[in-house]
């Protein structure tokens, strides 16, 4: 299974590493500059210096989509970019956004929503 997890931050970066020590290929996309205020404590240093390394797994910035098919187990990959456009570069099975927001919605990951298909996730919870 493909994730790839809109974030950098101490929550995206939890996730990414239980996900990967699950067995699922995990890819890190964040922009180019992520408000990070705990630097050390998470993948974000990946994106601002090109690795980071965390709870006994490394990140490493990956230039494109494409460089991430060969990326060795132990490595998750950060790229810098949007994360529906990498999503479906890489086929993901989920896309999760980890982004922590104070006060903003998140915007759709994958193509706008349709009003029918907001009512029936509404309804679910």
């Amino acid at each position: 299974m493909i994730v790839v997890i809109k974030g950098s931050g101490e929550m995206a970066s939890a996730i990414a590493v239980e996900l990967r020590r699950a067995g699922m290929t995990v890819a890190l996309v964040d922009g180019p500059a992520p408000g990070e205020s705990r630097r050390g404590m998470a993948f974000t240093d990946a994106v601002y210096d090109g690795a980071a390394e965390l709870d006994g797994l490394r990140a490493e910035r990956a230039a494109a989509p494409s460089n991430v098919a060969g990326t060795s187990e132990s490595i998750i990959p950060a790229l810098i970019g949007d994360a529906g456009a990498v999503a479906r570069a890489l086929g993901a099975d989920v896309v999760v956004d980890a982004q922590m927001r104070k006060r903003s919605a998140p915007a759709p990951l994958l193509g706008e929503r349709s009003e029918e298909h907001t009512s029936e996730l509404q309804s679910r919870f």
